[in-house]
């Protein structure tokens, strides 16, 4: 009722900054003499919502205390965090997000059309380029690529954002010279 509310800490570096961005992101001010945790608690005691919390890794402890202090502050709040490791806090459930079945090399273009793996990257490279398409001739290289990627869902995502620039060839080059 009281909204989702999107934090992305993939520009943040420095612990001491996470709670700031989940501030300005939900529009809380500081209050003079009052820790803004606090105050950032205080905001949201009474609210229902949903706190999407992006990319937690670099600043964990400080992404944990977050969402620790949130969460006793505002029973009704709900958090998603993603993250590679978990942030360790009461009532946390991780949902691991393992990599995609990968296709084999040599299997055809409607058995390639089936692949989770290779059905995420071609419809994250068409949300990049509309005009991409799983054809005979590139089936062969998104292959490769799915198969080089180890079917890792954040790399495939990523790899298809290439798509706007590069063909599937050029990515799989570029990926061998590390």
């Amino acid at each position: 009722p009281d909204g989702a509310w999107f934090i992305d800490l993939t520009p943040i570096r420095e612990e001491a900054l996470v709670v700031d961005e989940a501030a300005r992101v939900l529009g809380v001010a500081e209050e003079p003499g009052r820790p803004l945790l606090q105050t950032l608690g205080a905001h949201l005691k009474a609210k229902r919502l949903l706190l999407v919390l992006d990319n937690c890794e670099q600043v964990i402890h400080a992404a944990a205390e977050l969402v620790g202090a949130i969460l006793r502050a505002a029973p009704q709040a709900r958090v998603i965090a993603s993250s590679r490791e978990s942030l360790r806090v009461p009532g946390e459930q991780v949902y691991p997000i393992l990599p995609l079945p990968l296709p084999r090399k040599d299997d055809s273009l409607e058995t390639l059309a089936k692949s989770t793996a290779v059905r995420l990257f071609v419809d994250r490279a068409q949300a990049h380029k509309p005009a991409f398409a799983l054809t005979e001739k590139e089936a062969p290289a998104v292959a490769e690529l799915v198969a080089r990627l180890e079917g890792i869902p954040l790399a495939l995502e990523l790899a298809a954002a290439r798509v706007k620039l590069l063909s599937v060839a050029d990515i799989n080059a570029r990926l061998k010279d590390r």
